[in-house]
């Protein structure tokens, strides 16, 4: 059985490049090498975590990652914008550098105090990682937090009961949206606009929208370019449905990138999700059920 160290060479050498490219298609390069780093320190403390494949484990910790960076971040620029708000040039004029300073240091070894358990405990509840299903061999069930997003920003359900639900209302409500997220001085979206409205429909169709606004979601997927219909398949549940199909070039190389929504055709829910590159294999996401519940851990 190998070591520890060695394990974790051989996943890091592996599965790097991957991580690292899922976080620059929705990071700048600087936060995406952050993004990735922090991922494979979050593998090496799970090490035993680390199913089989690995890749769909190292990529769910790396999405979620990103909804953190980007909750940080909008939460200082509101912080700075209440304090710039609420201070006053007196404010300004009493301000003592060396007082704050040493506030600073004192948190940040109050912090450096605490427990090697307490730390890890508050880093494990941070990271979300997924579960090996008990005799499964490289399948992960998600029982971490599902944050809602449409693009880079976050959204509540309330929000999302609120979409419109025709095409063109829906259509000019992700146009808006992929204007702001373009100019993101903080983490800009890099793509043409049928990139991000399939971006933004995986994350959709896992949330509760209303039928109305799924409806206008399929109309606007079905006038994309690139964006086709793959006819009847099986997804890893042994359900059928139909495959909405994308294929991209991830890199600006040869290698083509396939990813694909399977959608039920009798309830339109969302069944699967998998992405698969050449030469690199295949990550599918199944959704076995979707539903109200009426208390956290249950299930539909």
């Amino acid at each position: 059985m190998d070591d520890p160290e060695s394990r974790f060479t051989r996943l890091y050498d592996e599965n790097h490049r991957r991580v690292l490219a899922y976080a620059l298609t929705r990071a700048e390069p600087h936060t995406a090498e952050d993004i990735a780093g922090e991922t494979f320190l979050i593998a090496w403390r799970r090490l035993d975590d680390v199913g089989d494949p690995p890749l769909p484990w190292l990529l769910a910790v790396a999405r979620n990652l990103l909804h953190e960076q980007r909750d940080r971040r909008r939460r200082g620029h509101a912080l700075a914008d209440r304090i710039r708000a609420l201070t006053t040039p007196a404010d300004l004029a009493a301000w003592d550098v060396a007082e704050h300073v040493v506030g600073r240091e004192t948190a940040l070894a109050a912090v450096a105090a605490l427990p090697e358990r307490d730390r890890d405990k508050a880093q494990w509840k941070k990271d979300g990682s997924p579960r090996l299903l008990a005799g499964s061999i490289g399948e992960r069930t998600w029982e971490g937090p599902t944050r809602l997003t449409l693009g880079s920003g976050q959204v509540t359900v309330k929000e999302l009961a609120a979409l419109p639900a025709d095409a063109a209302g829906l259509r000019a409500e992700l146009r808006e949206r992929y204007a702001r997220d373009l100019k993101d001085t903080g983490d800009p979206f890099k793509g043409a606009f049928t990139a991000y409205v399939w971006e933004i429909a995986h994350d959709m169709l896992a949330g509760p929208i209303t039928p109305g606004t799924k409806a206008a979601l399929f109309k606007i997927l079905a006038g994309e370019p690139g964006i086709r219909s793959a006819g009847k398949v099986t997804d890893r549940a042994g359900r059928t449905g139909v495959a909405v199909v994308l294929k991209t070039a991830p890199d600006g190389g040869a290698a083509t990138a396939e990813s694909r929504l399977v959608i039920s055709q009798q309830t339109a829910a969302l069944l699967e999700f998998r992405s698969a590159e050449a030469g690199e294999g295949t990550v599918t996401t199944t959704y076995e059920a979707m539903g109200w519940v009426g208390s956290l851990g249950s299930r539909p």
